[in-house]
């Protein structure tokens, strides 16, 4: 989807553009040590992570009052299948909209992500424009 966008993108600027495009994802940056660390028991995977501890931790570490730690749900993370049907089962996520649960969030835990993720993408950045 964002490959094919990017793509649109560059040819509507032009060929001749001196232009260039680094897509990431800041999870592919943090070290199975840092995931070890933020989940010690245990790694649900990215699939089950949107707006769980990860993200959570990351936003105590930077915008603190923004989070409202007293609703989040306590709800074991959902088990989907290994393959998607369309259209989407909505019956698959709960009505909380949560895939798993954020407890287990902390400022520490967002602030030693954060540091990892500038690091190893400002890296990745000079690596490839430097």
């Amino acid at each position: 989807m964002w490959a094919a966008r990017i793509d649109l993108g560059l040819r509507d600027v032009g060929g001749s553009a001196a232009l260039q495009v680094m897509r990431l994802e800041y999870w592919d940056f943090l070290s199975e040590a840092t995931l070890a660390t933020v989940f010690p028991d245990g790694f649900p995977g990215y699939a089950l992570e949107h707006a769980a501890v990860i993200e959570t931790s990351l936003m105590l570490h930077y915008h603190p009052s923004l989070v409202r730690l007293d609703l989040i749900p306590d709800e074991p993370p959902v088990d989907f299948p290994p393959y998607d049907v369309y259209p989407t089962r909505k019956h698959w996520v709960p009505l909380s909209g949560v895939l798993s649960s954020a407890r287990g969030s902390s400022a520490d835990k967002g602030e030693a992500m954060a540091n990892e993720l500038s690091v190893r993408i400002a890296a990745a950045i000079t690596h490839e424009f430097g």
